[in-house]
């Protein structure tokens, strides 16, 4: 009989964590972590662990973690990667956050009065941890009281989970109990971590690799690999700032999810993406670039993977020249290789975009500050009548060129360039210098002034 080691956490004695139940670490060249990585994973971290209630964490309002323009999703201008329609807010892989699903069908407490639940069974073990997670909080608005509770609450869900983990974990006709400990246990560590726990984000390092090495394909080792992705997600996004160490493990964890369970695309494909922006956003090129190449590789077939190609193409850029071209508003048509010589900042934008009115001032600000010393505003509009673009013009005195597509199926978010270079939001701006390459194509727009100034002092 295997021997049982013994972890404390706080001033609970807890039964050793699934690595010392199952025996084993994570599987060599897998990706998954073993005992090393989980310790420099959480010592490289350098920050608290964040306390976040499971609403805060679970919502994800542009796909994208710390996203600086993000301030009103219902004229945003902000393109979704994916829509889906749920009267509750979801987390990166799809699931809502609500704890009722930890009843969910394969959980056996659902069928409680066809199961014998004789007391210390991996049944009634499983069902006193969901009546635990279902219990109601205390009721106080004492934050500290409400934290001790919810504390103790899932500790006590990992004592029980443990258990019931270790009664079943090689027991035949017990998979689903077994799988439905998993999740408890991993859900319940997850809270512990976000209060602070740092043996609980060992812990799930270490639960992860074990039921990786117990059965890799088995359901129980997705459950373990999705903790740890959200487990990265909620402490990235904890701030702000966002956490860039934890965001950059987000990545990782999310890319090893999907390497390792192809199959699972509902759940792969929007953790995938949500580390992507994420990334993308916060200025991890790198990162984003891994992830967004990912998806073409094992989603080829994906709408997502379709978008990503002009992603890519987008974050490639910088350095190369844009070869920008499309009708005006008059028939003709402009291009960005007409206005060599020249700064060029293109400003993609729509006219009922709230975030390219609040930043209208500031543009038409630098663009009547520089555009005698050679600087040139370009807009590449996204709107789909030409009388309500002309009227915004015409109302906000914007004297630079437009490109606007007149045919209905180029326009909006199937404008060509938007399509050929990933545009995900608007306003989007973009910085060419003199000699007609990509300088950024993200100025935020607070760098506008300093940016353009320095491209127009350069020699």
């Amino acid at each position: 009989m295997m021997s049982v080691a013994k972890i404390r956490v706080g001033s609970w004695t807890l039964l050793g964590c699934l690595v010392l139940i199952l025996t084993g670490c994570g599987k060599t060249g897998s990706g998954r972590p073993d005992a090393e990585t989980a310790s420099a994973s959480t010592t490289d971290a350098q920050s608290p662990v964040p306390d976040v209630d499971s609403d805060h964490f679970n919502r994800l309002p542009t796909a994208a973690i710390g996203n600086p323009k993000a301030k009103d999703s219902s004229k945003s201008g902000t393109k979704p990667a994916t829509v889906k329609s749920a009267a509750k807010p979801t987390r990166p892989d799809g699931d809502d956050d609500d704890d009722d699903d930890d009843t969910e069908p394969d959980d056996p407490a659902d069928k409680a009065g066809n199961i014998p639940m004789k007391e210390g069974s991996p049944e009634w073990l499983l069902s006193e941890a969901t009546r635990l997670r279902l219990e109601p909080p205390p009721k106080t608005e004492d934050i500290e009281v409400l934290r001790a509770s919810r504390k103790e609450r899932n500790e006590r869900i990992v004592t029980l989970t443990q258990q019931a983990i270790e009664k079943t974990h090689s027991a035949k006709g017990q998979e689903r109990v077994f799988n439905a400990a998993v999740h408890q246990l991993m859900e319940a560590r997850i809270q512990l971590a976000q209060q602070g726990d740092r043996a609980s984000i060992d812990a799930l390092y270490a639960d992860a690799a074990a039921l990786w090495k117990r059965d890799p394909n088995s359901p129980a080792a997705a459950e373990g690999a999705r903790a740890l992705v959200m487990l990265a997600y909620s402490h990235a996004r904890g701030g702000p700032p966002v956490n860039t160490k934890w965001l950059k493990e987000f990545a990782r964890q999310a890319s090893h999810y999907a390497s390792d369970f192809p199959a699972d695309e509902n759940r792969s494909l929007p953790l995938l993406l949500t580390a992507a922006r994420s990334c993308e956003v916060n200025g991890l090129h790198d990162d984003a670039q891994r992830c967004y190449t990912l998806i073409q590789k094992q989603f080829p077939a994906s709408e997502q993977a379709q978008r990503v190609a002009g992603i890519l193409r987008r974050i490639k850029l910088p350095g190369q020249p844009p070869h920008l071209k499309g009708p005006n508003l008059d028939g003709g048509e402009l291009a960005t290789d007409n206005f060599r010589g020249q700064v060029v900042l293109i400003v993609f934008w729509a006219a009922e975009t709230r975030p390219f009115i609040e930043q209208l001032a500031g543009i038409q600000d630098v663009y009547r500050k520089y555009s005698r010393q050679g600087l040139t505003v370009l807009g590449v509009n996204f709107d789909k009548q030409p009388a309500i673009v002309n009227q915004f013009l015409v109302s906000h005195q914007i004297a630079w060129p437009q490109i606007f597509f007149t045919d209905p199926v180029e326009q909006g978010w199937n404008n060509p360039i938007a399509r050929q270079f990933g545009i995900m939001e608007l306003p989007t701006l973009w910085l060419v210098d003199r000699q007609g390459l990509v300088v950024s194509t993200a100025v935020a727009p607070n760098d506008l002034d300093g940016e353009i100034g320095r491209l127009l002092d350069a020699k």
